[in-house]
C-alpha cells in the first residue's frame, strides 16, 4: 500500500506541471510499470503519447481524445489519451462546438494513468518503490 501522503504529493506536483510537462514526466514512470509491459492497450497508449511528445500536432490530439472516449476514460491507456487530448483545444470535437479545456484537467487526467497503474502493480514493495521514483523525478 502506498501511503495516502504519496498519492497527495504526486498529484500536487503533477497538477502544478504544465500539460506537456506532465505528460513527459509521467512517460518513464509508466514504462517500468506492470499495466504498460507487452502489447496491450496501456503500452500502445504509452507509444503513441511518446511520438505525441515530439511532434503535438492538433490531429493526433483529437485522435487521442477519440481514442479516449472508445475507452471510456477509464485504464491507464483511457486516461493517458485523455490527458494528450486535455492539453489544449476543445474538450470534444470542435465540429460539434468548442468546449475549452479547463485549466489543470490534462494533468488530472495524468495522475489518473499514474494512479491506475500505480494499483496495478502486484508487489506492493516495488509500487512503493515505483511511486518514491517518481516522487523523485518530480522533485
Amino acid at each position: 500500500m502506498i501511503a495516502s501522503a504519496d498519492v497527495e504529493r504526486i498529484q500536487v506536483k503533477l497538477q502544478a506541471l504544465p500539460a506537456l510537462d506532465a505528460i513527459r514526466r509521467i512517460l518513464p514512470y509508466l514504462h517500468r510499470t506492470q499495466a504498460c509491459q507487452g502489447d496491450n492497450a496501456d503500452s500502445w497508449a504509452l507509444r503513441f503519447a511518446g511520438d505525441w511528445l515530439a511532434k503535438p500536432d492538433e490531429d493526433r490530439r483529437m485522435a487521442a481524445l477519440q481514442e479516449a472516449e472508445r475507452l471510456n476514460f477509464a485504464g491507464v491507456a483511457g486516461l493517458l489519451y485523455a490527458a494528450i487530448g486535455w492539453t489544449r483545444g476543445s474538450m470534444v470535437d470542435p465540429k460539434v462546438s468548442e468546449v475549452p479545456v479547463p485549466d489543470g484537467l490534462s494533468a488530472r487526467a495524468g495522475v489518473g494513468a499514474v494512479l491506475t497503474a500505480m494499483a496495478a502493480e502486484t508487489d506492493m514493495e516495488r509500487r512503493q518503490t515505483l511511486a518514491d521514483e517518481l516522487l523523485a523525478e518530480l522533485g
